[in-house]
């Protein structure tokens, strides 16, 4: 997954105007605003929204049983709080090039939305359509988008069905003892 988001990060800086052309156009269309200081909540995009949604979003994420499972997994309380540590590293990271990969799309399509030319329906299909047709020109790129957002899907699933499977274990072993 890491892999293709940075084939997706460095081709498509490089195919949409660089860094600076990215930077400069998100700045002029305020998207790079982080501090908007304003308390309505009815305002999209404010640092109070940001946060106060952010841990709403974020919290089931680390608080889920394979998580709990993990934290659990170390012999110690340090090792626990290093392993959260570095999952919320990891996030960030994730976060961060996601974030970037927003903004070349955004750069990208700044003068033509395709949803609104009707080429797709949603705006969920613009990385797809970002794939195909600026990074279709490399051959084997499309792929390993592909490739690697399958990979992430299935780790993801799978961790979800291993610990699915461990738990409905422990219980079992549990209810064996109690009875």
């Amino acid at each position: 997954m890491m892999v293709s988001l940075s084939a997706i990060i460095v081709v498509g800086t490089w195919e949409v105007g660089g860094i600076p052309y990215i930077w400069n156009l998100a700045t002029k269309t305020d998207r790079t605003n982080l501090f908007i200081m304003d308390t309505d909540f009815r305002s999209r995009y404010t640092f109070w929204t940001s946060i106060v949604g952010g841990f709403f979003t974020w919290l089931p994420t680390f608080t889920t049983q394979s998580q709990i499972q993990r934290y659990n997994a170390v012999p110690t309380l340090r090792e626990s709080r290093l392993t959260l540590f570095f999952n919320t590293c990891g996030m960030i990271l994730i976060m961060l090039l996601c974030s970037w990969i927003g903004l070349i799309l955004f750069a990208n399509y700044y003068n033509c939305d395709p949803v609104t030319t009707k080429t797709i329906t949603s705006s969920d299909q613009l990385l797809p359509l970002f794939a195909i047709e600026v990074l279709g020109r490399y051959p084997g790129l499309p792929g390993l988008l592909l490739a690697g957002l399958t990979c992430g899907s299935l780790s993801f699933e799978y961790f979800k069905f291993h610990s699915s499977y461990h738990h409905r274990r422990f219980r079992q072993v549990l209810q064996a003892r109690l009875v």
